[in-house]
């Protein structure tokens, strides 16, 4: 968590003296996850998890359309389950998320649609597990045998949005993931991602 922060604010500070009309901003919104799980023979989807999703979002010129938006977001991740006796579960994951945009803009003033993709680099915080069965167990984030998850979780994203003349944004995206974030050595066969659409409105400061 902390090189990522250390990340953006790096990326700030190489722009500061750009003569480029950076900006930066605010923005939070809802998180739809869910959890995909495959493996030899078997492929199981389960049950989307509504989230929340906040943080800070840079806009840095690159040519005359398009530009580097990079943010640093709180974002919940998870997924639900059920069964056909009716017990319910879920797991609700909290990271820190670094998603490196690379966006097309049809203006470049700032103003109007924009459409991009990039990578992500997200860690786990925190995270608990809920079971209509059992009592309610924190997610332990590690590599080792005895942890739940990995905590670094790296994707793909892909993003759109329209930002208005008065600096407010409205963007949606979609985050697949690509790691396996199932620790340890002795399942190699089976595989986990993490999956999110994403909503939210911003304000982008001039």
């Amino acid at each position: 968590m902390k090189t990522m922060l250390f990340s953006f604010i790096c990326l700030v500070a190489l722009t500061t003296h750009s003569k480029a009309q950076t900006s930066f901003g605010i923005q939070g919104g809802a998180t739809f996850a869910n959890q995909k799980y495959s493996g030899e023979g078997f492929d199981l989807n389960l049950d989307t998890k509504v989230g929340l999703s906040f943080g800070l979002v840079g806009v840095m010129p690159i040519s005359k359309n398009f530009a580097f938006r990079p943010e640093l977001n709180f974002t919940q991740k998870g997924a639900k389950s059920s069964s056909d006796d009716g017990m319910d579960g879920s797991i609700n994951l909290n990271y820190i998320e670094l998603p490196l945009n690379f966006v097309y803009r049809m203006n470049n003033d700032n103003c109007g649609l924009f459409i991009g993709a990039g990578p992500s680099v997200a860690f786990g915080i925190s995270g608990k597990s809920k079971s209509d069965e059992y009592e309610d167990e924190k997610v332990k984030f590690g590599n080792g045998d005895d942890a739940d998850l990995k905590a670094l979780d790296l994707g793909g994203n892909i993003i759109a949005g329209f930002q208005f003349k008065n600096g407010v944004f409205l963007s949606a995206n979609y985050n697949l993931g690509l790691n396996n974030f199932i620790p340890g050595e002795d399942i190699d066969d089976i595989k986990g991602t993490n999956n999110y659409f994403g909503f939210k409105i911003g304000f982008m400061f001039k």
